[in-house]
């Protein structure tokens, strides 16, 4: 019995070692270093007005990172709520923090949004 646990491993660790021969070159996986957010059009947003972010990703080499998975999110929904895309939609006067991140959290950038009361209507 114990010859056939030892086996397995042993297989393993030659079928690893035959796929990492000379021909077959490796390449460094890239990931998302760091995450930039732009502020956008949102100074000045208004209740029911919206503005949109953009976020710019590097890779640990400071280049840009093509395509990066980020998510978006705010910390107060009640004032703003953002979109997949960067869209922030102002529901009510205050102030929430938007975050954008990598799936892991492990790098994340913030704007705060300030959202204003709705100017009163011109008189008639």
């Amino acid at each position: 019995m114990r010859k056939r646990a030892l086996a397995a491993p042993v297989v393993l660790a030659a079928v690893f070692a035959a796929g990492c021969g000379e021909g077959t070159p490796f390449v460094e996986p890239h990931f998302v270093a760091s995450v930039r957010l732009s502020s956008g059009d949102c100074s000045g947003l208004r209740v029911g007005g919206q503005c949109t972010l953009a976020a710019a990703a590097f890779d640990e080499t400071g280049a840009p990172f093509a395509d990066p998975l980020l998510f978006w999110r705010s910390t107060n929904i009640v004032f703003a709520t953002v979109s997949g895309s960067g869209v922030v939609s102002a529901h009510l006067a205050g102030t929430a923090l938007i975050i954008v991140e990598t799936r892991n959290r492990a790098v994340a950038d913030t704007v705060t949004v300030r959202v204003s009361e709705r100017p009163p209507p011109p008189p008639e």
